[in-house]
């Protein structure tokens, strides 16, 4: 049963708040979502604060998605972000 886009977001964001990163085999394994990082834009969105690093073991390539800070930027802080 494919789980809904709100509760992989719901799903993910829970377990960057308790691991505080998150790779895309995690997101498979979390909640069937293969489409990490369009979650991680909506959470952006929203204003978490997610920085994206690329990783790379064994000629194999992929992102790791880190939470900054378990508190949701102001729309101010939004526009001013560099994180992204």
């Amino acid at each position: 049963m494919a789980t809904s886009m709100r509760t992989q977001k719901a799903e993910i964001l829970n377990w960057l708040q308790r691991i505080g990163y998150i790779t895309p085999k995690d997101a498979i394994a979390l909640c069937g979502c293969y489409r990490l990082a369009a979650r991680i834009s909506e959470l952006r969105a929203e204003g978490w604060m997610i920085v994206t690093e690329k990783s790379r073991i064994k000629g194999a390539h992929w992102a790791v998605y880190r939470l900054i800070d378990d508190k949701k930027m102001t729309e101010e802080e939004r526009q001013n972000a560099i994180y992204r």
